[in-house]
């Protein structure tokens, strides 16, 4: 039964499609979660991922990217189109999204020069430049490769019909196979295949063409495609007017039903998987071109986080649809909770690519920072409501005790807790305060709005020493870490009691939380890396106080690895190159005196006016006897951290 929010009309109101009526206009588009089986079945987990997102009101819930061939083969785990033996699991996988309102719609996928020996394979294709991800070489493609590919492609599309498949689309953005075809950078080839626009789009037309005759009434056909490419230092390359023009081509030759659309290449991949760096609805002034020039409906996507972002651009005409990917992996009821006037209760997507995207450029299955049910729909249960209810003090107000709070209120427990700050949020707060780091607060004021909706009672500026002070059935330590003296497991084990000369100087935390001040000529002696200097070194660039920055860090790209992860290393790093600060890599002080800094290579840095620490953080003492989570057990991740509240609260 179709539903419409009285707020969000456009978003939650019906649309044909092909020949198919959707419930409502919010789209998972296919995405890549490395849930798949070891012999390239749909697994258990990947299907109730799958299906959880259509039992929250997803119209169509994408899977992919699906390799037709096995030149296509990587680490990704996405079903392996290219075997007959899918289909039984594809099947149930349409059954279980079927069931629950949603059509199912698989992304047919060939990685092109992505693809790498390591993996057994020659990655093929349309001209011999080698990959921006892998550096190989690719194989020139034949034109008796392409007939190959063509038919995998064919062969690949009647296993998902006979599946059942709701829709097929076919992916042709980026630098994968056929976005290759279609750039004029990356397709040289002087053949009936290269040269103009049409002979870039031969081989998507054949693919097309070829569905088509094994398709049915019931089957509809889409393409994704890349508004731009953004290859740095190629300004005659693919952008909206050949990418317009290329889809009007499938268009006029009634070969689709509508198309999908993002942005860029993995030259330019923050902007293809922006994060809370990049600006928010970049594409939708060029989705509204592709609306006003075609005939077929369009789908937008690309860092559209909430209803209010999705409402506007439907209300506006510049999409048909809203492809939204992280705010489902964030909050899988998305749509339900609109409909039942419940928006404020959405748990925001903050776009801080840490557990979906950072997972899988890890090689690990992806989850979500903020929500650590994703990924386990099929072996976790969730809050059950308690038989026995009891009395629980959570010592700590940071991501752990406040996740912890909220699931077991969820279950029927009485929760107090208690924080020794006069803010909840811990040393997530803090990260939000950084310049370009402001979503992080949306899953603070989320948590805040859910801890007053379950009435949990909240005790600010209370710091408990002893627990024994609390009368409670239930106590947990949640009380996050505090400021390191050193990284003792990365570099210099030998340097315990930290780096001597350093004892009084601030730690980045202090600053970040205004106890203490920097001013003048500062050093920020980065020993952590990733995020937490990042932050400070901006914040202190904000402050009329500082006047030069110079940051010593041991890594060879300041920044490193976290940012690497995150799509977010290429767009910090032209940020600071622009700004009053000087980053000095590969760089190890070994001791501080009167204002200067001597590095082990015996070179002297300085005089500096404050000296700033950057060094980590090292767990709070817990009390024996009580249960423990998050960071004072030992400092790590959001994820880690909230993934502790949530087990520890389903299982009290």
């Amino acid at each position: 039964m179709m539903k419409t929010s009285k707020a969000f009309p456009n978003l939650t109101s019906p649309i044909r499609m092909g020949p198919h009526l959707l419930r409502n206009r919010a789209i998972i588009p296919a995405h890549s979660m490395g849930y798949l089986s070891e012999d390239g079945s749909v697994s258990k987990q990947y299907m109730e991922y799958l299906r959880r997102r259509a039992a929250g009101g997803a119209a169509i819930v994408g899977m992919g990217s699906a390799p037709v061939h096995q030149s296509s083969y990587e680490r990704i785990m996405q079903p392996w189109l290219w075997k007959d033996s899918i289909v039984d699991s594809l099947a149930e996988t349409v059954e279980a999204v079927n069931q629950e309102g949603s059509l199912l719609c698989m992304m047919l996928w060939h990685n092109g020069h992505n693809a790498s020996h390591y993996h057994g394979v020659v990655p093929i294709a349309p001209s011999a430049i080698p990959s921006i991800i892998t550096d190989e070489i690719p194989k020139v493609m034949s034109k008796e490769d392409i007939k190959v590919i063509v038919k995998a492609y064919k062969d690949a599309a009647k296993r998902c019909i006979t599946a059942g498949i709701d829709v097929i689309e076919i992916q042709t953005s980026s630098d994968y196979l056929l976005g290759s075809f279609m750039s004029p950078r990356l397709n040289r080839r002087t053949d009936c295949y290269g040269g103009t626009l049409e002979n870039r789009c031969r081989i998507i037309i054949e693919i097309l063409d070829s569905i088509r005759e094994v398709s049915n009434e019931k089957t509809a056909i889409s393409v994704r495609t890349s508004v731009e490419h953004l290859i740095p230092g190629d300004p005659d390359g693919y952008g909206i007017e050949e990418s317009l023009q290329a889809m009007k081509i499938l268009d006029e030759r009634n070969l689709i039903d509508w198309v999908s659309l993002m942005t860029s290449s993995h030259w330019n991949f923050n902007a293809m998987m922006p994060s809370m760096q990049s600006p928010r609805n970049v594409l939708k002034d060029q989705a509204a071109r592709f609306k006003n020039e075609l005939d077929v409906p369009i789908v937008i996507s690309t860092r559209i986080k909430n209803p209010y972002e999705a409402e506007e651009i439907l209300s506006s005409g510049q999409a048909d649809a809203i492809g939204m990917v992280r705010a489902f992996i964030a909050d899988p009821d998305f749509i339900n909770k609109l409909e039942r006037g419940k928006e404020e209760t959405i748990r925001p997507c903050i776009s801080c690519n840490q557990g979906c995207l950072g997972n899988a450029i890890r090689g690990i299955p992806s989850t979500c920072a903020i929500n650590p049910s994703t990924g386990h729909e099929h072996d976790w249960l969730g809050p059950k409501q308690t038989e026995k209810k009891l009395d629980i003090a959570i010592v700590g107000g940071g991501p752990a005790g406040l996740e912890a709070a909220r699931i077991s209120r969820e279950r029927g427990h009485s929760v107090s807790l208690y924080e020794k700050e006069g803010m909840l949020g811990g040393a997530m707060r803090l990260a939000g305060i950084a310049p370009h780091r402001k979503e992080i607060l949306e899953a603070i004021t989320w948590w805040e709005r859910e801890i007053k909706r379950l009435g949990i009672k909240i005790f600010l500026n209370k710091k408990i020493i002893d627990h024994k002070s609390l009368t409670a059935d239930k106590i947990v330590w949640a009380t996050g870490s505090k400021p390191g003296i050193t990284h003792v497991w990365r570099n210099r084990p030998q340097l315990f009691d930290g780096i001597p000369g350093t004892e009084k100087c601030p730690h980045g935390r202090e600053i970040l939380s205004g106890t203490k001040e920097a001013s003048g000529n500062v050093l920020v002696i980065d020993e952590e890396s990733g995020w937490p200097a990042i932050s400070l070194v901006e914040y202190l660039n904000d402050s009329s106080l500082v006047e030069k920055i110079t940051v010593t860090t041991d890594r060879l790209l300041f920044g490193l690895p976290d940012l690497q992860f995150t799509t977010e290393l290429g767009i910090v790093s032209e940020r600071l190159s622009s700004k009053k600060i000087d980053i000095k890599t590969t760089t190890l002080i070994e001791n501080v005196e009167n204002g200067f800094a001597t590095t082990t290579s015996n070179l002297k840095l300085g005089p500096y006016d404050t000296i700033v620490l950057s060094l980590g953080s090292m767990s709070e003492e817990v009390p024996e006897g009580v249960e423990s989570i998050g960071d004072c057990v030992t400092p790590r991740s959001w994820w880690a951290a909230v993934t502790e509240g949530y087990r520890l609260g389903c299982k009290i």
